[in-house]
């Protein structure tokens, strides 16, 4: 089976064309051959996330509102980070900066909120796995989230290497995957490559978000 088919084949590639969710790597093997195995790195979705989100060409996250990444968690302990940039303006937007999982979204979604006019405050909203970091953030900040599953999925969240909070994730159905809500001024930028990382995971149970299957 060739390299292209055995990713189409683990990632399911159901989500609609203009979405941009992985980016596949083709690995070698010690020897500088291609190996075996494919595998993937995560990158942001235009389709989940909220349509007040910019994604840039460098995966730069920028506006207001709820950004998705594009690949479901489908490991047992992973670790990824957002690094954090704030501009020192805003939008009027008072609202914290989020950080954690979310279900699968879609446009309707966001329309359905749109047209329902108020009552919550928006960063209420597809945030139930997500919680804000004590303190806000700063230019610079790393955040780093270290989610596992288990009988009682839970979420450490992590600034510049130190625990700030712990949380349990409760009963939710389907799919997560990777997800930052942003009050306009801040951007963040997702990095799951265990090279980029600034920080180290709170355990080696924690392994970088990427989905690798032997071709058989």
């Amino acid at each position: 089976m060739c390299f292209v088919e055995c990713c189409k084949r683990v990632l399911g590639w159901a989500r609609p064309r203009d979405s941009t969710h992985v980016e596949m790597i083709k690995d070698t093997n010690p020897d500088g051959d291609l190996s075996t195995e494919c595998s993937i790195l995560i990158a942001m979705d235009e389709y989940m996330s909220a349509p007040t989100i910019e994604i840039d060409d460098d995966q730069q996250v920028l506006g207001t509102g709820l950004a998705l990444s594009g690949a479901s968690l489908e490991q047992d302990a992973v670790y990824w980070e957002w690094h954090v940039e704030v501009n020192g303006t805003s939008d009027g937007n008072d609202a914290p900066v989020l950080v954690g999982v979310s279900t699968k979204r879609n446009p309707e979604f966001y329309k359905v909120l749109a047209d329902s006019g108020g009552g919550m405050p928006m960063h209420k909203h597809g945030t139930k796995l997500m919680r804000e970091l004590e303190n806000g953030v700063e230019d610079g900040d790393t955040i780093g989230v270290a989610f596992q599953k288990g009988d009682a999925p839970t979420i450490q969240l992590l600034k510049n290497g130190q625990t700030v909070t712990t949380f349990k994730l409760g009963r939710y159905r389907g799919d997560v995957f990777p997800s930052i809500w942003l009050p306009g001024k801040v951007s963040a930028m997702i990095v799951s490559s265990e090279s980029s990382f600034r920080e180290v995971p709170p355990h080696p149970r924690f392994q970088p978000i990427t989905v690798a299957r032997r071709i058989v």
